[in-house]
């Protein structure tokens, strides 16, 4: 592929051909105790995500997607030592979780200087360590959209108005999605900088949930792939042959969001961080994808969206 230019971690780097992407991963979070106590996922081991990263790295794979918010511990000193250690570039991201969680970040904070540090860190990088970030995230909850994440939506937006950079989306058990791409478009962020988060996580999802969105022309994520919980893969891959069926294989990234202990190899849990260069394209193949195809799915279209637009 041409050569496209990301921001990672430790500054630019050109994107080769064969460099695979988990589009979205945790390699350090922890959340507010009032989104959760749950020890498994309090993930701050840096040697243990570090050998889960080599795995990644040994079953092909070249750049993750952290997707790990302000309110929820994200340490860009933590992802630094976990690339330079690795050789694996590490996208970092900007923004907010969902309530409850962000309303306590917000308790003692000005939205206005908030606001601020987000096109910042987009275009200067994080003000400790000069990391810049390459996108911003935008939640909903389940239920409904809180007063809080539409403060936030305003806050995402008016930061993307400064400093150009995708913006990818947590819908809640993959609620909201279209109304997540209504909001964003409706005040004019381009639907190619649009990424909405977490479909893959509705039960008996179809095609025309996914239809429903992908037609606004935005990205979608299939981002719980190698979970049960969340589907098996073989449904998945074939959602994902009827959408390219249909002109849309190159609005969809692969991911796992992995944050928890449970998840990683490493812990004798699964899908592990290598499940996208691993398993997952090898089920593609099996299941009839053309190379080429393989590789926009899991090489192009990430690089694509998460492109450096400083």
């Amino acid at each position: 592929m041409e050569p496209i230019r990301i921001e990672t971690v430790l500054g630019p780097y050109e994107c080769q051909d064969g460099d695979v992407w988990d589009a979205h991963i945790h390699l350090w979070c922890r959340p507010h105790p009032d989104v959760s106590t749950d020890p498994d996922l309090y993930l701050q081991n840096e040697f243990l995500v570090e050998a889960e990263l080599q795995r990644f790295k040994a079953a092909g794979g070249g750049i993750v997607v952290e997707f790990t918010p302000l309110d929820y511990h994200r340490n860009a000193e933590a992802m630094m030592r976990i690339s330079a250690s690795t050789g694996v570039h590490v996208l970092m991201g900007t923004g907010f979780y969902r309530s409850p969680g962000v309303d306590y970040y917000f308790r003692d904070k000005d939205t206005r200087a908030v606001t601020r540090r987000l096109a910042e860190e987009v275009t200067y990088g994080d003000d400790k360590t000069g990391a810049r970030a390459s996108f911003y995230k935008w939640a909903t909850s389940l239920d409904d959209i809180t007063e809080m994440e539409y403060k936030v939506l305003d806050m995402v937006v008016e930061a993307y108005g400064r400093a150009k950079a995708p913006i990818s989306t947590h819908c809640q058990r993959g609620r909201h999605a279209a109304k997540q791409m209504r909001l964003l478009t409706q005040r004019e962020v381009a639907p190619g900088d649009i990424v909405i988060g977490h479909l893959d996580m509705i039960q008996g999802l179809t095609l025309d949930t996914l239809l429903e969105v992908l037609e606004g022309g935005v990205n979608i994520s299939f981002d719980q792939l190698g979970k049960p919980k969340y589907g098996d893969d073989k449904t998945k891959i074939e959602l994902i042959r009827q959408l390219c069926e249909r002109g849309y294989q190159d609005h969809i990234l692969c991911g796992s969001d992995i944050g928890r202990f449970t998840c990683l190899q490493e812990t004798g849990g699964t899908p592990g961080y290598a499940h996208i260069p691993g398993k997952f394209r090898q089920e593609l193949n099996a299941a009839g994808f053309e190379p080429d195809l393989i590789k926009k799915l899991t090489e192009r279209n990430p690089a694509h969206v998460y492109r450096s637009r400083i």
